[in-house]
């Protein structure tokens, strides 16, 4: 894995008693080994502590489904921000039939995105986080959305199997579509920490998954992948003013599923596979 260099005067804060996971993928090669696992944690000194703190965010779309001989399967997915922030870095993650990856900012009542971030040609092998020259302040409301396309071809010399229908897993042969953001909430210090806004910030996921049209509701024709096929047979229950349509908070109630599949895809992106 590569290392990641915050910026000055910027740190991440670990509260009392927080606990550390970590997911280890290893492939069998025909032996008995030894594998030994080094963790360092560097901390400021007590006189010298930042005043920024440093958060780290997911877009991420369990629901992918991919149809067996398709190329350029296009997925998309994104997250909203609440408040005032700035954008320091993202880091794309898919597996081997990752094809192209882009990144766009939408402002609010911008009619074109701004692209941020293009891999025309993904690489499973050479993946990594992306650093800004100038990090990117983001208005509230603004949404960061990600397109992936899949090549589950024939054409695609690393593809395991084009035959086979592929959906999110954790395996390298399933598929991810996985951004990792790092970023700073504007007003936010040590001593004024602003944790609403990160919940609010990834309650707005559970849209940003189905929202295919950005237009902050989602319709049936837009559910889509596993999880849409529970949404489905969900909907009148879930459709709770009954207008056609899934708002944010009507889609509250499947977040911990999501939160599963993305807890695994963090576990798995923090050791650069």
């Amino acid at each position: 894995a590569e290392t990641s260099v915050y910026p000055d005067g910027t740190g991440t804060w670990v509260a009392p008693g927080q606990r550390f996971t970590f997911q280890m993928h290893y492939t069998p090669y025909g032996k008995e080994t030894t594998e030994k696992t080094r963790v360092g944690l560097y901390f400021y000194p007590k006189d010298k502590q930042p005043t920024i703190m440093y958060r780290s965010a997911v877009v991420a779309n369990a629901g992918i489904e991919i149809q067996p001989n398709t190329a350029r399967h296009e997925e998309t997915a994104y997250i909203t921000f609440p408040e005032n922030a700035t954008l320091y870095s993202v880091f794309p993650h898919a597996h081997y039939r990752g094809e192209n990856v882009a990144v766009s900012i939408l402002e609010p009542g911008a009619k074109e995105e701004k692209l941020i971030l293009s891999l025309p040609k993904y690489d499973f092998n050479w993946q990594r986080g992306y650093d800004f020259a100038e990090p990117i302040k983001v208005k509230p409301g603004t949404k960061l959305i990600t397109r992936y396309q899949y090549d589950n071809s024939k054409n695609n010399p690393a593809n395991p199997d084009p035959t086979i229908k592929v959906t999110w897993g954790e395996q390298s042969w399933e598929e991810m579509q996985y951004t990792a953001l790092r970023f700073r909430w504007d007003d936010e210090t040590v001593a004024n920490r602003k944790d609403d806004y990160q919940r609010r910030l990834e309650a707005s996921r559970n849209m940003g998954i189905m929202d295919v049209n950005f237009d902050d509701k989602v319709a049936k024709s837009e559910v889509r992948g596993r999880m849409g096929q529970r949404i489905l047979t969900a909907w009148d229950q879930l459709d709770a003013n009954k207008d056609g349509y899934l708002v944010e908070s009507e889609l509250a109630s499947i977040a911990q599923m999501m939160q599963r599949s993305i807890n695994a895809a963090q576990a798995q992106q923090s050791v650069g596979q």
